[in-house]
């Protein structure tokens, strides 16, 4: 009973060890993207962005929490009952609550008129974009196709710039002719940079931010990180839209979430555990973003689109959910893991 009794205790402390973690690595990849446009700039980037980068990361960081909080039960199981509702009611209570308090504080922001929500890409302050933020002077950068050159760049003029078209074939890149200019105007937006050389065609170049190739993500994780940004959008689409839907989803989502652990007690090797742990949680978002990309979208084609399709998601993870439990409640012994462990 004691160690159940801990257990939302243990549980916020291993949220705000992830929350911080997982909040600090994507404001240094702000950090990285904006360094070369200078301290005023990168501080005004990263407070700008930083309300929507934390309700972006809050349901994974739940998620991820409830899911290192499986192992902590494993080891010491503590009621049945309690294992499973104080997880479950005490990390429903940080997403409802997180996400109320950080919408209110988007809302009451100076940026509030201009702010993204949560399921959108991390927004761009417009007037803060520098040409700096994709072009470096006195180096040789290449840029969506092409390879850019400037002597000097400040407030928006390039001095001596030298630009390429790079090739397609080995040959082309041996006969590439560049341009030179002696001054260009360039104007930065959140998709690169536009080149207004004097009286000749502008030029237009989509680019990433000149030291975003340092933070970029293992392709292998780019489908985790989709999956994660839909859910987002959902969550944030149901809080604006019906509160009630909002509800509903996170409580299915966490729900299903700490129902699946009882997949985590079929193996007596710890380690493998853990695997399992990662995979209900890759699981999750592959689930929604099946439920939401394949299965309402065919449904939205044969009928009327209603609440009641958009509930499904969350429909879907109660099921799930309320199997999972029924199977542990039935099949599983509580104490499985633990009396392996001891060979007991």
């Amino acid at each position: 009973m004691k160690d159940s009794l801990l257990l939302p205790v243990i549980f916020l402390l291993i949220f705000l060890v992830v929350f911080l973690l997982i909040a600090g690595l994507a404001t240094l990849k702000s950090w990285g993207e904006c360094f070369s446009e200078g301290g005023n700039t990168l501080v005004e980037a990263i407070s700008y962005n930083l309300r929507v980068r934390l309700l972006q990361i809050l349901p994974v960081s739940i998620l991820i929490s409830l899911t290192a909080l499986f192992i902590r039960i494993l080891v010491k199981p503590g009621s049945r009952f309690l294992s499973f509702l104080l997880p479950l009611g005490t990390a429903f209570a940080v997403l409802i609550f997180g996400y109320y308090f950080l919408n209110e504080m988007n809302e009451t922001s100076p940026y509030a008129g201009t702010s993204h929500r949560a399921g959108t890409s991390p927004p761009t302050e417009k007037r803060a974009i520098k040409a700096e933020r994709f072009l470096l002077p006195g180096k040789f950068t290449n840029l969506g196709g092409y390879t850019v050159y400037t002597e000097s760049l400040q407030n928006g003029k390039a001095a001596n710039l030298i630009i390429m078209e790079d090739g397609k074939s080995a040959a082309e890149n041996e006969q590439k002719k560049f341009n030179f200019y002696s001054r260009v105007k360039i104007n930065a937006d959140a998709q690169g940079i536009t080149l207004y050389p004097a009286n000749e065609k502008e030029v237009k170049i989509n680019a990433r931010p000149v030291y975003s190739f340092i933070f970029q993500e293992d392709p292998r994780l780019s489908s985790f990180f989709r999956d994660i940004g839909l859910l987002n959008c959902e969550l944030d689409r149901q809080y604006h839209n019906s509160r009630t839907g909002f509800l509903i989803l996170s409580f299915s989502l966490l729900f299903f979430c700490v129902a699946s652990s009882v997949l985590m007690r079929i193996s007596r090797w710890p380690l493998l555990n853990f695997m399992i742990g990662l995979l209900i949680l890759r699981g999750i978002f592959s689930i929604f973003r099946f439920l939401k990309t394949e299965i309402i979208l065919e449904l939205k084609k044969v009928l009327a689109d209603s609440p009641l399709i958009d509930s499904l998601p969350a429909m879907i993870f109660l099921f799930l959910g309320l199997v999972l439990l029924l199977i542990d409640l039935v099949f599983v012994n509580y104490n499985f893991w633990k009396r392996e462990i001891q060979g007991g």
